[in-house]
């Protein structure tokens, strides 16, 4: 899979402030990556430098030749005087798009972010959730290779949250994006890897496995020989295990086996429990239990 964006060993500094230490980041196309950090750990730095908006003091950016950006930064870059007709038409002006295919990007974008009922409504008029829907229309609007978001489901409802959830995967198809959250939720469903920021720093990157994992906590004498040769094992530490499970059905079969065996089982958790433990363990929290839930990427 070809990289569109690449940050290699990029180091930034303001006000003699080390903000960014030694971050290298990969950006291909039809992956959605994510950054995953608590507020002020480097991600909105990341993605100014990867989105060309700040130079780093070391390292590298590569972007493929000609490969354009859509970019939404936390604050979005509305006017509020004008319309959101207005306004798209001017963001196309500002991509050099000809005038030819003006209507029809426009068009385009309305009907993936569904902002035909305030299309024709002043910016400042508009909730904080459609502010953000018109916000992610201007960074589509281009069709850019490479997409970059910060924090992008910031003021959406859940319905608007489902509705972009489902233009992520459109637009995924033909485009590389990278987008930062500090909402757990949000990067299991949203991404397919994610890497951890703190103090300025990756601690690591970990993909996430579209299949469901669960850790299953056992009581009292646990026969490991026995457990590594059932065949969704992954890993252990401690009284915690960690099994890949394809279906519901497997996950029923892999219970019925464990209480066959005389394993009693104290707790079961998924996914999204297994990325907090890592996340809150990258970032030296103390996590009960602790798991080792994700593959490197």
């Amino acid at each position: 899979m070809q990289t569109i964006l690449s940050l290699q060993q990029v180091d930034f500094s303001q006000s003699g402030i080390a903000l960014l230490q030694g971050i290298d980041l990969r950006l291909q196309r039809g992956r959605v990556s994510g950054l995953l950090g608590i507020n002020g750990a480097g991600k909105s730095t990341t993605l100014k430098i990867a989105a060309g908006l700040l130079i780093p003091n070391r390292g590298k950016v590569d972007v493929l030749p000609q490969a354009t950006i859509g970019y939404l930064p936390e604050i979005p870059p509305l006017i509020d005087a004008w319309s959101v007709k207005g306004f798209l038409r001017h963001i196309c002006h500002l991509h050099h798009l000809p005038k030819v295919q003006h209507q029809s990007a426009i068009d385009r974008v309305v009907a993936l972010c569904q902002l035909e009922k305030i299309f024709r409504q002043s910016i400042v008029t508009l909730s904080k959730g459609n502010r953000q829907r018109v916000a992610i229309a201007q960074a589509i609007i281009h069709q850019p290779d490479i997409l970059i978001l910060d924090e992008p489901t910031s003021g959406l409802d859940p319905q608007q949250i489902s509705l972009f959830r489902h233009l992520m995967q459109t637009v995924k198809a033909t485009t590389a994006v990278l987008l930062s959250s500090h909402i757990i939720q949000e990067i299991m469903t949203l991404c397919d890897e994610v890497a951890v920021i703190h103090q300025g720093q990756k601690k690591q990157t970990l993909s996430l496995q579209r299949q469901q994992d669960i850790v299953i906590e056992l009581r009292g004498d646990v026969p490991l020989a026995a457990l590594r040769q059932l065949p969704e094992w992954q890993a252990n530490e401690g009284p915690s295990h960690h099994f890949v499970i394809t279906s519901q059905k497997a996950q029923d079969r892999l219970l019925d086996t464990l209480l066959a065996m005389g394993i009693s089982i104290h707790r079961i958790y998924g996914s999204e429990q297994i990325l907090e433990n890592t996340f809150l363990r990258l970032i030296g929290q103390s996590t009960t239990p602790k798991t080792e839930g994700m593959a490197d990427a």
